[in-house]
């Protein structure tokens, strides 16, 4: 398992973790980020990182700027992440490019 993270005047802006899985794949997530820009440049530190590696990365589709970076990034759309509530949903779309999985959010 690998954390990867932006920090700026002691303040973590985004962090991610990159964890081994079967097959040699790595996964991505979660992924966390204050906004879009500090996204991008985690995900480009990641991509350079991994850059012999398969990434897989499960992205909430409410964050459609997250979507979009990833799509520019030469990641491929293969399933929605699927998210169930009970209760007061939480508005996670905003900060949130990548989950850890589906059970455990």
């Amino acid at each position: 398992m690998h954390s990867v993270y932006i920090l700026e005047k002691k303040r973590i802006q985004a962090y991610a973790i990159v964890r081994p899985r079967a097959s040699g794949v790595f996964m991505v997530g979660p992924f966390i980020s204050e906004n879009q820009k500090v996204a991008e440049t985690l995900l480009s530190q990641i991509i350079k990182d991994y850059s012999k590696k398969c990434l897989i990365i499960g992205v909430p589709a409410v964050n459609r700027g997250a979507v979009n970076m990833m799509l520019r990034n030469g990641f491929m759309y293969k399933q929605p992440s699927l998210r169930m509530y009970r209760g007061e949903r939480i508005d996670y779309k905003q900060h949130m490019y990548a989950i850890l999985s589906p059970e455990k959010g």
